[in-house]
């Protein structure tokens, strides 16, 4: 009856210390049974033991962070008690850091026979520093082979000030085992050469695991061109995995050492293989091979990738023919002819690859270009149809990358015969027809900048509603918002625009720094050339209520011109940051300059009119009287506020003086009725 009742004792003891393993901590961190404290101390109360969704089986894991303290923070989690045997006395549990630098994390496991919650009683038996393991989950294994049949309590324990962080999963009580026999078999064979690349510059590598010994847990890979000398690319379960940024005619040698819990498997073999020669380079690596290329229809849209370039494994080179959109940094590129069947191109880098374009002429010069990255839908022009051009697409710098993109025929819009208002008020990004670019003076490049839309002078009641702004600080602003074309060869026309400067982000009156300027500049050669009509600068006062700019007339100018605002912060930092907006700019076909005087502090907006004519006061506006260039009045009011609006719906179109009474003063001003 005795004996009896003992082994059924043993058999309870055996089955409670494999009963809490595996544990995965797919239920709650800690688990049931476990615990979890912080190190005497008492340092290292904002972090404790958790769990994460970075797992490296099922969908969590236990996790303790970093944490800034005085001295030293020391995490405990620590397990329900348990039995090592000499069936199962080897505790293994994978693991990874958070980060791949070191910042002085010490990970120990201990162990107590006598208490579960009382420091002192326990002892450390494995020590390990951030060196030992990294960002990758890898199995860790401590022999508990010195207690069997002993019931003990194992903490895992970190130590560390603003050090890294332990993710440990699938901790389990396994047997010990001998080390495995080193694996066979590999592919690609053993002094292969003309190994296939296979797209994206990768290539698959493959071994048979061990056939005699204990088994194999993990592989440990070796990688390098020089034999002898190979890196260790960590550990894995598969017997098979894809190596990246693999180079033509270069022989590779490689190594796999099978490990268990035994172990690493010893006197392994180096294997190597040579890859395959690079492929010739197509026909269109250079200007001279340049093959056809067919956009796609007008209208059609341009929603996926149209083309798609293997350059990753075509043998596609640099030609060395950079542009102004990445300047030295256009790398790998090839080349296409087009017989220009429209006036425009638009343009769509796409995934992968996301390249730029350059449109040149058949001697190589640059007519238009996009750097890669572009927006979405960017216009290029400059030629005419029927013109023979050179589509040079290109990747960025050293990238060797497959590329995608898209190109659809389009016709500019006809020249704008004005009047022309823009009020930049659906200015999300750009209004229809205006392009951005950047770069020094004179010579605007690519087709993004750094203007944006908001709110004029920083003031969301403003009457003028949204504007362009340009933020301009530090040293490196220069920026361009260029206008669509217009057609001026009419006649006199005249431009008008409002301005305001505030500083960054605020309504407060501001100064431009001593070399940052705003200019307005104009080009009637589709941009080879820029003239300077106005400019903006530290010496001239700018409101930051908003203003209007003097009046331009414009004579003499011919079908196509252009006009650029463009915004530079000067080549010295002075700490000055401020907000510069422009809004309502427009060309008019009559002058828009007062009949006779303003009034302070009063704004009436739009000046070209199609219903509403809205006015801002600081004073009360008592009447508010419409003439005809005759003289004839058509129309009278009598506000009496300081906002408000009239319809002019009614008038024909042309050209009206407004007569604004307020506080006893009069001011005139000239509209257009569309």
């Amino acid at each position: 009856m005795k004996k009896i009742t003992l082994l059924i004792i043993f058999m309870i003891m055996c089955f409670t210390a494999q009963a809490q393993f595996p544990e995965g901590f797919e239920t709650a961190v800690p688990p049931s049974g476990w615990t979890s404290f912080i190190g005497t101390n008492g340092e290292g109360t904002g972090q404790d033991w958790k769990t994460s969704t970075s797992a490296a089986s099922g969908s969590q894991a236990a996790y303790i962070s970093y944490e800034n303290v005085a001295n030293e923070a020391e995490d405990w989690l620590v397990t329900s008690q348990f039995t090592p045997t000499a069936a199962a006395n080897i505790l293994t549990f994978q693991q990874r850091q958070a980060f791949a630098s070191a910042y002085g994390s010490t990970y120990t496991i201990r162990v107590s026979t006598a208490s579960q919650t009382t420091h002192a009683d326990f002892t450390i038996v494995d020590t390990q520093s951030e060196s030992d393991f990294t960002t990758v989950y890898s199995a860790h294994n401590v022999d508990l082979s010195a207690y069997n049949d002993t019931p003990i309590y194992v903490a895992f324990v970190m130590t560390n000030d603003d050090g890294d962080s332990w993710y440990v999963d699938d901790v389990d009580l396994i047997a010990d085992a001998t080390a495995p026999d080193c694996a066979s078999n590999p592919t690609p064979a053993v002094g292969a050469v003309g190994v296939e690349i296979i797209s994206g510059g990768n290539i698959d590598i493959a071994w048979d695991a061990p056939t005699t010994g204990d088994p194999a847990t993990s592989y440990e890979v070796f990688w390098g061109t020089t034999s002898g000398d190979l890196t260790s690319l960590g550990d894995l379960s598969a017997t098979t995995v894809q190596i990246t940024n693999i180079d033509y005619s270069t022989t590779y040698y490689w190594m796999v050492v099978p490990k268990n819990v035994g172990g690493s498997a010893t006197g392994c073999t180096e294997w190597s293989f040579t890859t395959e020669d690079p492929p010739p380079p197509p026909p269109n690596d250079t200007l001279a091979g340049a093959i056809p290329i067919t956009p796609a229809a007008e209208g059609t849209g341009c929603n996926a990738a149209q083309f798609t370039l293997n350059f990753s494994t075509d043998g596609t080179t640099d030609s060395g023919m950079d542009g102004t959109c990445n300047t030295t940094d256009t790398g790998l590129d090839q080349f296409f002819t087009w017989t220009a069947t429209t006036e425009g191109l638009l343009w769509n880098d796409g995934s992968p690859g996301n390249p730029g374009i350059i449109i040149r002429d058949t001697a190589g010069n640059e007519i238009a270009c996009a750097e890669t990255f572009a927006t979405d839908n960017t216009t290029l022009t400059g030629w005419d149809i029927g013109d023979d051009l050179i589509i040079q697409i290109y990747d960025f710098g050293t990238s060797v990358s497959d590329v995608a993109f898209c190109l659809e025929e389009y016709t500019p819009p006809a020249p704008i015969v004005p009047n022309y208002n823009e009020t930049f008020d659906s200015f999300s990004f750009l209004p229809d027809t205006w392009t951005e670019a950047s770069g020094a003076y004179g010579t605007p490049t690519g087709s993004s900048g750094s203007f944006a839309g908001d709110d004029f002078i920083n003031d969301a009641s403003h009457v003028n509603g949204q504007s362009a702004r340009i933020n301009i600080y530090g040293s490196s602003i220069d920026e361009y918002l260029i206008s669509p074309v217009f057609n001026l060869s009419g006649g006199t026309y005249y431009l008008n625009y409002d301005i305001a400067l505030t500083e960054w982000d605020d309504t407060t009156s501001a100064t431009l720094g001593s070399d940052d300027y705003l200019a307005l500049l104009v080009t009637q050669d589709g941009g080879s050339s820029w003239q300077e009509l106005s400019r903006w600068d530290a010496s001239t006062e700018i409101s930051n209520e908003g203003q209007s700019a003097t009046e331009f007339t414009l004579s003499g100018y011919g079908a196509e011109v252009q006009f650029a605002f463009y915004a530079n912060s000067g080549s010295s930092d002075s700490g000055i940051d401020n907000d510069l907006f422009i809004d309502n700019f427009q060309i008019t076909s009559q002058t828009l300059g007062t009949a006779t005087n303003t009034l302070e502090g009063f704004t009436l907006y739009p000046t070209i009119v199609k219903e509403a004519l809205n006015f801002r006061s600081q004073n009360n506006v008592e009447a508010i009287t419409v003439f005809n260039l005759l003289g004839q009045k058509v129309f009278s009011g009598a506000p009496n506020t300081n906002n408000s609006s009239i319809n002019l719906s009614k008038l024909r179109p042309g050209v009206y003086v407004v007569k604004v009474s307020a506080e006893g003063k009069t001011g005139s001003y000239k509209i257009i009725k569309e």
